[in-house]
């Protein structure tokens, strides 16, 4: 959009602002057109809570009525789950002399929009005896402005209901962006056979005035932010390409989680992080019963485990595995994808004794029970032999 032209007419439609953005349009005008020329706004009532009043000092400012943002919820107690409706659309109507000029597209009037973001918009040319701001008016807001079919009110920044914004808390994420923009890369080396260093390289980005810390997502090690960090000393576990980032202006603080692409990572690490998680047989069971995706099989291994003595593991196992098999030859037949993800547990897992030899023969059992041997939906289900596989497995 032409975003210097001066004009004798100006409509803006945007449900998102930023002052400076609007103060542009209010202060472009040469003096010659500023008492003859006409501005209008129409957006939503919480976003001129961003304004100053003289931002605007030109406009006329318009709101959608509460009757049209409520919709059915204000008159019908049993709309309950309705959603409210308001200013979406993004419209600019610039007139000068016989010319009108109408921007259609994604582009609101904020600062990240105009200055930040990839838009899309499209300009329509035409005269004004086809469009000015009088007629495209009365589309918008009826034959009579204050009727009752007019979806619109009129405001002002005073008498306006705004909805207060956390504006400091916008400025830190802004700064985080700004962070991620810088196109940060990490190498992690091995500094023993226990621990690693990870290096973290950031471009530069303005973070002036603000207090910026980073620390990897699995460990608590913190450093403060600068265009090259170092962290040492990090087990295989404490790696990933997941960063923290806290962003404080000393009254306020954000964290965000930043992925910071990252050459060198361990070829083990992965397993070595599952291992770590999947640490024992009852939480083997949990993961299985999770990766089947069954809340009966998770609710029924606590009520047992709550009544069943912590080294009783084969009265446990005899709870868990009729519940497991059943489920397991109801995913075979729906979701059989399902099983890529046990099958990767199982060959990951690192530690010995984790996988209890029950189920690995639960599961062999399984296979030949469906005559598994793909991820395809399995057709037919030899259900049948399903008590006498679970009567031999003990």
């Amino acid at each position: 959009m032409e975003m210097r032209i001066t004009f004798h007419e100006i409509l803006v439609i945007s449900p998102f602002l930023s002052g400076g953005v609007i103060r542009d349009f209010n202060d472009r005008n040469t003096r010659s057109l500023i008492n003859d020329a006409r501005y209008m706004l129409i957006t939503r009532e919480m976003s001129l809570g961003r304004l100053k009043p003289e931002d605007v000092s030109h406009f006329q400012i318009y709101t959608m009525r509460d009757a049209v943002i409520d919709g059915e919820t204000a008159i019908s107690d049993e709309a309950q789950e309705i959603q409210k409706q308001d200013i979406h659309a993004k419209i600019y109507m610039i007139r000068k002399y016989s010319s009108s000029d109408l921007y259609l597209g994604s582009l609101n009037a904020s600062h990240n929009a105009v200055y930040g973001n990839i838009e899309f918009m499209i300009r329509l040319r035409s005269k004004r005896r086809y469009l000015d701001l009088d007629k495209l008016a009365a589309s918008l807001f009826g034959t009579e402005k204050d009727g009752s079919d007019n979806p619109f009110q009129e405001v002002t920044l005073q008498t306006a209901i705004v909805e207060e914004e956390d504006e400091p808390t916008k400025a830190l994420d802004a700064v985080v962006k700004e962070i991620n923009r810088s196109n940060p890369s990490a190498v992690v080396h091995p500094e023993d056979e226990e621990y690693y260093s990870a290096s973290i390289h950031f471009e530069a980005c303005d973070t002036k005035g603000y207090q910026i810390s980073i620390r990897p997502l699995l460990s608590r090690r913190t450093e403060e932010f600068s265009r090259d960090v170092l962290f040492t000393r990090l087990t295989i576990t404490q790696l990933s390409e997941f960063y923290v980032i806290a962003v404080s202006d000393r009254e306020q603080t954000v964290e965000r989680i930043l992925i910071i692409p990252t050459d060198g990572l361990p070829d083990d690490r992965e397993k070595q992080v599952i291992s770590s998680v999947v640490n024992d047989r009852d939480c083997f069971y949990r993961y299985i019963a999770f990766l089947l995706g069954d809340d009966s099989i998770l609710s029924m291994l606590e009520i047992n485990n709550a009544g069943v003595e912590a080294d009783d593991t084969m009265s446990r196992q005899v709870y868990h595995v009729p519940a497991l098999y059943e489920k397991m030859l109801q995913t075979a037949a729906v979701n059989p994808e399902k099983f890529k993800g046990i099958e990767y547990l199982m060959k990951t897992i690192s530690e010995d004794g984790i996988i209890p030899e029950d189920f690995k023969r639960l599961y062999e059992t399984f296979k030949k029970a469906v005559k598994f041997n793909g991820y395809r939906k399995c057709k037919t289900i030899q259900v049948y032999r399903l008590r006498i596989d679970i009567r031999y497995i003990y």
